[in-house]
C-alpha cells in the first residue's frame, strides 16, 4: 500500500487540511484511490489550491536515479518500470526536488514547502 501520509495520501486528507488552511485544493493527481502530493509528480506551474489572495503552484525541477539511470520526470520512470516503482520512491536517489510555491495573485513570493503540514496557515 502506497498511502505514507508524506507523498502519498488518502485523497480526502490533503482536502480537509488545506480547506481548514483556507485553501481550495483543485484538481491533484489521484490514482488508484491514492492522492499524489510530492510537487514532483506535477508539471511546472500546476495549481494545486488558491485562496482569495494567493495561489500555490508546482515549481522547479525534477532530477533522481533508480539503479543508476537518470530521470528527469517520475511518469518516465512508472512507464519504464511500473507503477509498483514507486513503492521505493524514498530510495530514489533525488538531486533535485520540485517544491510547493505559495505566491500572491500578484506574483509576489511568500514561501515554499515540499510537506503537507508545512503548508502557511496565513497568507498576508
Amino acid at each position: 500500500m502506497l498511502i505514507d501520509d508524506d507523498i502519498f495520501f488518502n485523497p480526502k486528507i490533503p482536502e480537509q487540511i488545506l480547506k481548514t488552511f483556507g485553501w481550495n485544493i483543485k484538481t491533484p493527481i489521484i490514482q488508484k484511490g491514492i492522492l499524489f502530493f510530492k510537487a514532483d509528480f506535477y508539471e511546472d506551474g500546476f495549481i494545486l489550491a488558491d485562496r482569495k489572495n494567493a495561489i500555490i503552484t508546482s515549481e522547479g525541477e525534477t532530477l533522481f536515479y533508480i539503479d543508476g539511470k537518470k530521470y528527469t520526470n517520475i511518469s518516465t520512470a512508472i512507464n519504464d518500470l511500473g507503477f509498483s516503482i514507486l513503492e521505493s520512491i524514498n530510495t530514489w536517489d533525488w538531486k533535485i526536488e520540485k517544491e510547493w510555491v505559495v505566491t500572491k495573485k500578484n506574483g509576489k513570493f511568500i514561501t515554499t514547502f515540499s510537506k503537507l503540514y508545512e503548508c502557511p496557515l496565513k497568507v498576508r
